[in-house]
């Protein structure tokens, strides 16, 4: 596996055993990334642009609601964007957004992701007259899944994509957060965001709140990597 990385990587590669994606190289696929900001969609993002040659489209949803944090992702996305061109290779890139400010009830990111990955389906075939492969979200080995939301996931991507066929969800090989990081290159790795609840201070700039579930999981993993080093 060629090592594609920036010269300006500090941690040395460590590959995941087992986790090199396959191809059919008889078809070049097309595959939409559900950008967040965050590790887990950046490591799926930085692997598929690595170890593929699939046409790779990356697009980022501003949920904007009442937590704050979508100033945060979008920020921080931008800057991933233009990192992972200048070091990988060039893929398409489109945002969108979803306001449910001042909503006593969100629901679930990921349903309404799933609603968006089907308008972006049907925006690349009137682009290219061919509907999208099959779209990806980020997902680490300790996120616990709630019980019968995939159904869900799949009806709102159909619904949104008719009269095309939705593309196919899938995951890659789910593995740890910190084998994640590990994956990643620092320069790469320190634009992604991870809080669900920022600090915002006086000069515009943001702070992780250090107290949300994904602050506390964090914790968790640093400690872990510090650990093992």
């Amino acid at each position: 596996m060629s090592d594609v990385s920036s010269k300006k990587t500090r941690r040395p590669r460590i590959e995941v055993s087992g986790q090199k994606i396959k191809l059919d190289r008889s078809k070049r696929t097309s595959t939409l990334v559900m950008l967040s900001g965050g590790i887990d969609s950046v490591y799926v993002l930085a692997k598929l642009l690595k170890e593929t040659d699939d046409i790779v489209i990356a697009h980022h949803v501003h949920m904007v609601n009442d937590e704050g944090r979508f100033k945060a992702e979008a920020e921080c996305c931008k800057k991933i964007v233009k990192w992972c061109r200048d070091n990988l290779r060039d893929f398409g890139y489109s945002e969108s957004a979803i306001d449910h400010r001042g909503l006593f009830a969100m629901g679930f990111d990921i349903i309404a992701i799933g609603f968006e990955a089907g308008i972006i389906n049907r925006c690349f075939e009137g682009k290219f007259g061919k509907a999208v492969d099959r779209w990806v979200t980020g997902w680490c080995a300790e996120e616990k899944a709630v019980p019968g939301r995939a159904p869900h996931i799949e009806a709102i991507c159909a619904a949104s994509s008719y009269p095309l066929s939705a593309p196919e969800y899938f995951h890659l090989p789910v593995i740890p957060k910190a084998d994640q990081i590990r994956y990643l290159p620092d320069d790469l790795l320190d634009l992604c965001w991870t809080c669900r609840r920022p600090i915002w201070n006086e000069d515009g700039s943001f702070d992780e709140c250090g107290i949300c579930i994904t602050c506390e999981l964090m914790k968790d993993v640093r400690q872990e990597l510090a650990d093992t080093q």
